[in-house]
């Protein structure tokens, strides 16, 4: 039951089920927030993700504009276009998560214009989606069931629709800034209760890269997302709950009601700051390496603030071809002891291919998955036996050079 308290015991639908039995007429306003999951944060840059998902520098162009504009590169013009596939969650949760696909997940255009790069795009950025099968409702007069069945799901997806501007003040120093607007839709179903929203928010990215040699690359960049507030309609046209009482009337009563209710909303979410280097040796490799700090206290008090790791390596083996591999941790905010944010934690090991194609385009493959690493946090607290939480994560890309 860890999964449902943390998921949704605080959710709106919840607290309007009871405001409903006490006064279907009521029309009180709540605010609340949804819980943020690094899990369920998109991963955006296919070649990128194949080398550990280093953004903040690597060998994608086409990245850049979402995750450092300093090195968005547009020496003609340049089309991509992702697509991901998240693999149904392996763990003992009661809720299936993920069983994802994103098409696409990540587009963008790039080009040039008088000394300045700039580009368009959009960016499938947050993507939660919980479900949780029909379940037997039992109560302490009902203990075997009430014969009544609950089911509920949760979907929050963001939608970031960017411009970015790139500038390079000096040959071995880059500047850029990338500015976004949200989209964020959210639905959430419990049986009979519906509760569902929209509201829109804006991202702002700065980048700073500087190249001392040819090899060599340091970069920086910062994300601010603001807070997104919009308003959740709850709706149901038959509300029922049976035997609310079986000392007084057997199976007979019943509570029916009709509910329209609208709830305040505030959504926030961290801000990251990243740091990294490329460097190339041997003419035909490159390593990476970055630190994402991200502030997670100022989304809720109780979370502690994160520091992400991402290691890779990337080799031209061939005319064309490139190969990579990569390590990156995933390691969730909330640290309160009744959370299951230790559960959440993964650490991922990443596969990449990317192949030149006629010239003018190039195709990308990458695969994470973070079941070689165990996680022991697990069998402390969950119990020996307990399976451990895994995500597997396929990303697809393709990119055309209007040459």
């Amino acid at each position: 039951m860890i999964f449902l308290e943390k998921s949704f015991s605080a959710s709106v639908i919840f607290m309007v089920m009871i405001i409903a039995m006490a006064d279907a007429q009521d029309t009180g306003r709540v605010e609340t927030r949804t819980h943020i999951y690094q899990a369920s944060f998109t991963k955006t840059g296919c070649e990128s993700w194949g080398y550990g998902g280093v953004d903040v520098v690597g060998s994608d162009s086409t990245l850049f504009s979402f995750s450092n504009p300093a090195l968005t590169s547009a020496k003609h013009f340049t089309a991509a276009i992702e697509f991901s596939r998240v693999i149904n969650t392996s763990g003992p949760l009661i809720f299936k998560w993920d069983d994802l696909y994103r098409i696409p997940s990540y587009a963008v255009f790039q080009f040039p214009l008088k000394g300045i790069n700039m580009a368009a795009g959009y960016a499938n950025y947050y993507d939660l989606q919980l479900y949780r099968e029909p379940i037997q409702i039992i109560t302490m007069q009902q203990p075997g069931g009430t014969g009544d069945f609950v089911d509920s799901e949760l979907k929050v997806q963001i939608h970031t629709f960017l411009g970015a501007v790139q500038y390079n003040p000096h040959p071995r120093l880059s500047v850029g800034v990338t500015l976004g607007t949200n989209y964020l839709k959210r639905l959430e179903r419990v049986s009979f209760l519906e509760a569902k929203g929209s509201g829109w928010g804006w991202q702002s990215v700065l980048g700073i890269a500087y190249r001392p040699n040819e090899n060599l690359t340091f970069a920086t960049s910062f994300r601010y997302l603001n807070d997104i507030n919009y308003t959740v309609e709850i709706s149901t046209n038959d509300l029922l709950v049976s035997d609310l009482d079986p000392g007084t009337g057997g199976s007979n009563d019943t509570l029916n009601a009709s509910l329209q209710q609208e709830i305040s909303w505030a959504d926030r979410f961290p801000w990251e700051f990243k740091v990294g280097l490329s460097y190339r040796f041997k003419s035909r490799f490159q390593f990476f390496t970055m630190i994402n700090f991200q502030d997670w206290s100022r989304v809720n008090s109780s979370d502690t603030d994160q520091q992400q790791f991402h290691l890779g390596l990337l080799a031209a083996v061939y005319s064309g071809t490139k190969l990579s591999l990569g390590f990156f941790t995933q390691w969730e905010a909330d640290e309160r002891e009744s959370s299951i944010a230790k559960y959440l934690d993964q650490n991922f090991i990443t596969f990449g291919l990317s192949q030149k194609l006629f010239r003018k385009y190039k195709f990308n493959i990458s695969f994470m998955d973070s079941r070689i690493y165990s996680n022991p946090e697990v069998e402390r607290d969950f119990g020996k036996d307990a399976d451990e939480f895994h995500q597997t994560k396929i990303l697809v890309g393709l990119q055309y050079n209007f040459i």
